[in-house]
């Protein structure tokens, strides 16, 4: 038993002249360059002081889909600004609405007559007024049919949207053509 105790007081020493001895545990600062905050020097007068700016980035989908849509000889085009209001209004990824679009109707060219339906809504049965009601009601329809909360994807509602296995596949494909434009 004494010898546990001389091992545990001999360790106890060891480790406690080896704190001693350490510059950081003497001299904190040790190694350390120390400056006075910038907050109490005068600005311009910290050398190692940097400027830093904060630039908002230009919300451009709007314009971009404009482009795109233009590009595609779309009737919808006019009405891009509102289709990305639309899109965040309803959490829907901006570039999902118009690639439906594109594979239902090829962004809104090949419509049932005066129906502004470029989504294919009800099986291509039901009319809206304009491509902007179209987009709105559709756009709430996706958030209460089929998906309530959380990211929409083509993926996640593809199955129930339409018959073709193929669907989201060349919806994705669609929303990648809009992003890359």
């Amino acid at each position: 038993m004494t010898s546990f105790i001389f091992r545990t007081a001999a360790m106890v020493i060891a480790s406690v002249s080896m704190l001693i001895a350490s510059p950081t545990i003497l001299n904190p600062t040790a190694g350390r360059e120390t400056t006075t905050s910038p907050a109490y020097k005068p600005l311009g007068q910290n050398k190692n002081e940097v400027a830093v700016s904060i630039v908002a980035k230009k919300d451009d989908r709007a314009e971009k889909l404009k482009k795109f849509l233009l590009s595609k000889a779309s009737p919808m085009a006019k009405d891009a600004k509102a289709l990305v209001a639309i899109a965040d209004k309803y959490k829907l990824d901006w570039t999902f609405l118009p690639a439906i679009a594109g594979l239902e109707s090829q962004y809104g060219k090949f419509i049932p007559a005066g129906s502004y339906n470029p989504y294919g809504w009800n099986n291509g049965r039901m009319g809206f007024k304009n491509w902007v009601d179209a987009s709105k009601q559709v756009a709430q329809g996706i958030r209460s049919r089929y998906q309530t909360n959380g990211a929409v994807t083509a993926y996640g509602i593809g199955s129930r949207y339409a018959e073709s296995a193929t669907w989201a596949v060349r919806v994705v494909y669609n929303q990648k053509l809009i992003l890359g434009y």
